[in-house]
């Protein structure tokens, strides 16, 4: 699974925005990223996205292409799934996003996705907010 936008505290939806995106970088629907230089590209680990990519799976080999987004906001919850066993953890622990920027850990320390819902078992579902 990837990020999908659950719902927000105000009952709005997000709005979809078009940046540009890094030459030669692979995007997936559902994964964390953020600007760098101007672009975008995959947010790291312990860092909170700006953005979840929204579009088609896609490696731009030009330069100047814009592709589809959504803005991370504190008010936005997410649902992903665990890359890892997270049972043991509780409602309100913040975990890691997983290297491939679609799923999140059980790695508590430096995390910005915090759990709604207690952790479940690798591949389960992940309900959280970045904060």
């Amino acid at each position: 699974m990837a990020f999908e936008f659950v719902r927000a505290e105000q009952d709005t939806a997000p709005i979809e925005k078009e940046l540009l995106a890094t030459k030669n970088e692979a995007y997936v629907h559902g994964e964390a990223v953020k600007f760098s230089s101007g672009k975008l590209t995959k947010s790291g680990a312990t860092e909170v996205p700006e953005f979840i990519y929204v579009g088609k799976n896609i490696t731009p080999t030009v330069s100047g292409v814009k592709i589809a987004v959504v803005p991370v906001l504190p008010e936005y919850e997410w649902a992903t799934t665990f890359s890892a066993d997270a049972s043991a953890l509780k409602a309100g622990a913040k975990v890691t996003v997983h290297t491939d920027g679609a799923q999140v850990t059980a790695t508590t320390t430096n995390g910005k996705f915090q759990l709604l819902e207690d952790g479940k078992a690798s591949g389960k579902k992940a309900v959280g907010r970045f904060a």
